[in-house]
């Protein structure tokens, strides 16, 4: 049997083992292939969590922080992992790229210019240097800014997903560096919005309490297990066939008569590789506590419904608070994990 057929066999076996074996396997065929180039090459053959230590031009690399990113991410990768297999998921997890004896790989990224440079509009400037040298269209990024801020625009981390669930990006802090807050914007980046129904949700902010940013104190929704079941990044082996997004069509009114207690919103959905999931989201600012307030205008998670097939006609009952305008979403995710978030508005006549 061949080098390379036990190889392949391998993968199919060991699918947290893919990354390096495809390594090793790119570096037989190619013997003078830098390690970039293997990075490169897998990155293009499944998706990843790819990993960036960004420091300017005259603050040093700390190998402490490195070990730290390498430390932090194994927990969030378990925490995941965990807390799919208690939904009935099956430990799946994201994968994040390793070099060919299977050491994390975080690539150390020196700014063009000094620290103060980058002390405003902090993820622009760093955003325009690292696709200088990485492709931002695939994988998730995960960079951690070293600067002699302790926030990053006023935040110890954000993220966010690109392209409909193929890539995503997220960014932290130095000092937001710890496992919930990781986790929290890998969510994002995954394509999850805020969910607030639960403080110990991974989606909420929780309470304000200082045990409120450990990790293992926190849970994924069923729902958010649900979706994250579909993501690319949750199946590494497996082949996605289309990069089409589902299509959302509202056919219920977007307008009511003044003393309207609750409405039905019905949505025409479809998708050729089938539906997932429907998710149904609200503004933070009608709906939710007040520790929510920092996510007002933007979705928060309420419900959801699983879908299968490629055509569906699916409802959820809303209820109209005094406000006269109000901000909605609805999320649809189809069985190749790609998803679309389309916002509308449902107005009380007046």
């Amino acid at each position: 049997m061949s080098s390379k057929f036990s190889c392949f066999v391998i993968i199919l076996l060991f699918v947290p083992l893919f990354t390096q074996c495809k390594a090793l396997q790119l570096l037989e065929q190619q013997p003078q292939a830098t390690q970039q180039d293997v990075n490169d090459a897998i990155s293009e053959t499944t998706s990843l969590v790819r990993l960036i230590y960004f420091t300017p031009q005259d603050r040093p690399f700390k190998q402490r922080i490195a070990d730290q990113i390498e430390l932090q991410m194994e927990t969030v990768q378990t925490f995941f992992a965990d807390q799919m297999e208690a939904h009935g998921f099956g430990r799946k997890t994201f994968a994040f790229e390793t070099d060919v004896k299977g050491k994390t790989v975080v690539h150390q990224v020196k700014g063009k210019f000094p620290d103060k440079h980058y002390l405003y509009n902090t993820t622009t400037k760093v955003e325009a240097e690292i696709r200088e040298r990485f492709s931002l269209s695939k994988n998730v990024y995960m960079i951690v800014v070293d600067t002699s801020n302790k926030e990053i625009n006023g935040a110890l981390g954000f993220g966010s997903s690109r392209r409909g669930g193929q890539s995503g990006i997220l960014w932290i802090a130095k000092s937001g560096f710890q496992g919930k807050t990781i986790a929290h914007e890998l969510g994002h980046a995954f394509g999850l919005h805020h969910d607030f129904r639960n403080e110990r949700f991974l989606m909420s902010y929780g309470s304000f309490h200082l045990s409120s940013t450990r990790l293992e104190k926190r849970q994924l929704s069923k729902e958010a297990a649900e979706f994250l079941d579909a993501s690319r990044f949750f199946n590494p082996g497996r082949t996605f066939s289309s990069q089409s997004q589902p299509k959302i069509k509202i056919i219920s009114p977007l307008e009511y008569p003044s003393r309207t207690d609750s409405i039905r919103i019905i949505f025409e959905l479809s998708d050729r590789d089938g539906l997932h999931q429907a998710r149904f989201h609200t503004n933070p600012n009608i709906t939710d506590k007040d520790r929510a307030k920092f996510s007002r205008g933007t979705p928060a998670f309420k419900t959801s419904k699983r879908l299968n097939g490629q055509k569906m006609t699916v409802a959820f009952d809303y209820k109209i608070s005094k406000v006269d305008v109000h901000d909605l979403w609805l999320q649809v995710v189809d069985s190749q994990g790609h998803f679309r978030t389309e916002p509308f508005l449902v107005q009380l006549q007046k």
